[in-house]
């Protein structure tokens, strides 16, 4: 198959539309029919090709970027991690069982058959793995875009690796285009994949620009767009929360509060999620002009829950709101049929499309509220719980609340740290329905909720099944307990 192409053009607003960058996109990541799966080495040439200049190579981490605003998949819009996540847990209620994906996250009730964004995550991971080839193996790009390019794929490598085994459990580790390899793989321990993001955020951190980047990737910019050295922290901050390691998530959560400079908490609660935010570690640009974000379209009710707005707050989230918490009445909205009340996440203000062409808001991915809970959450681990309340009334404070002051014990202090962090990022990448699985308070949780949603609870279904299809193609592949 013979591909034509044309020039790459950069626009100065860091969004790439080319022809050239479709082509290489749809052949890197959308030819992928299975979790594994590469294209075949007759069309390698293609996806080398592209790192023969510094303006292709930096379009092929900028079609990631691009990809996952447009609303269809893990980061934005309906399908979301942040919809599916919150369904699965106690933040959102589902008003559409004509929606199979949905209806399912929200009953916990997924089946084998039906399994969102495993594909689309290892369709991101092979394209991340193709750029660290691809830009490792290039004598032609310069030294600073090669660095920076290569920090970039290995982030979104431990980027995606993160929501694949918080979603899924143990899942095969992939870091090379090796389709041979690939067509076989299996599941490893999460463990060892929590290693490897370890090794690929270090890596990350010292190849990374330490300012934000624009589309050549170099330029210094006040777009925060492309992820940063402040980025890869950011994420090391949360792994090694994750895995425990209560000293290593204090000391880089540290690295970022300290940049006062570059990051600052945003006092004005309703200008937290607009465009390069000083809250923002890192944000997703909306590609379209005039368009806002799909999360914003997604959530903000035009009419009562219907099939095209679906999901509201539920009353465990917005019931959880201490009294007087400035985030209730700046971050929640409320729509009524005349019977009802039905209470939606404002964090994003717009809803998509604006008339004037105005682009006022992007998808927040990490901000610095969460370092602080990090913080907070590690201090308190260590048995510092002087430094945890105040990292955690800093928080309290922008909410418009009073300090936390008692009880100052740690097990009482851990469970106001998980209560502030349901309360400030609610409806945001899946932070509540990870942070209970990760506690372990999962089965205590959802035991109470789950009846309440018209369903009975089963600890089987803290992971999501593995789709029937891969396992039907790859004979090493095994399902998760509970699901067929």
């Amino acid at each position: 198959m013979i591909f034509k192409y044309k020039q790459c053009k950069i626009y100065t607003n860091c969004t790439i539309k080319t022809c050239f960058l479709l082509i290489f996109f749809l052949i890197a990541t959308l030819s992928c029919k299975k979790l594994v799966e590469a294209p075949p080495p007759a069309l390698q040439p293609v996806g080398t090709a592209v790192y023969d200049n510094n303006a292709t190579a930096a379009a092929v981490l900028t079609g990631i970027y691009d990809r996952m605003i447009e609303g269809i998949g893990l980061s934005s819009g309906r399908n979301s991690i942040s919809v599916l996540a919150g369904l699965s847990a106690d933040e959102l209620q589902n008003y559409n069982n004509n929606d199979a994906t949905l209806s399912q996250c929200y009953n916990n009730a997924l089946n084998s058959t039906n399994v969102p964004i495993w594909n689309e995550i290892f369709q991101h991971i092979y394209t991340c793995n193709a750029a660290i080839e691809g830009i490792s193996g290039s004598n032609n790009l310069t030294e600073p875009i090669k660095k920076q390019l290569l920090g970039e794929a290995k982030f979104m490598r431990a980027f995606f690796y993160f929501y694949l085994v918080n979603a899924f459990g143990n899942v095969p580790l992939i870091i090379s285009t090796d389709y041979k390899v690939n067509a076989v793989a299996f599941q490893i321990p999460q463990e060892r994949i929590y290693v490897q993001m370890e090794t690929d955020l270090k890596d990350a951190q010292g190849l990374l620009n330490s300012n934000f980047v624009a589309a050549d990737g170099i330029t210094a910019t006040s777009e925060r767009i492309r992820p940063n050295k402040w980025t890869a922290i950011a994420l090391l901050a949360r792994i090694y929360l994750y895995k425990n390691d209560w000293e290593n998530a204090d000391l880089e959560a540290s690295k970022i509060i300290a940049n006062n400079t570059m990051f600052n908490l945003v006092e004005d609660l309703n200008n937290v999620f607009l465009h390069n935010s000083y809250e923002a570690i890192w944000q997703l640009q909306p590609v379209l002009p005039g368009y806002n974000t799909w999360d914003g379209n997604f959530f903000i009710l035009q009419t009562p829950p219907n099939d095209t707005y679906p999901v509201t707050l539920s009353h465990f989230l917005y019931e959880s709101f201490e009294p007087g918490d400035n985030r209730k009445a700046n971050w929640t909205d409320s729509i009524s049929d005349g019977n009802q009340t039905y209470y939606y996440p404002y964090k994003y203000k717009k809803g998509l499309y604006e008339q004037n062409g105005t682009v006022t808001e992007y998808l927040m991915v990490f901000r610095l509220a969460e370092q602080f809970l990090i913080r907070a959450e590690a201090r308190a681990q260590q048995g510092d719980l002087a430094g945890a309340v105040s990292d955690l009334n800093v928080i309290r404070h922008r909410a418009g609340l009073k300090n936390y002051t008692v009880p100052l014990d740690k097990p009482s202090l851990l469970t106001a740290i998980l209560q502030e962090k349901r309360i400030e990022l609610f409806t945001e990448w899946g932070h509540r329905w990870f942070d209970i699985k990760r506690l372990k308070t999962v089965d205590a949780v959802m035991y109470t909720v789950a009846p309440q949603k018209g369903t009975v609870w089963n600890t089987n279904w803290q992971l999501y099944p593995i789709p029937l299809a891969e396992i039907q193609k790859d004979v090493n592949l095994v399902q998760n307990p509970g699901y067929k």
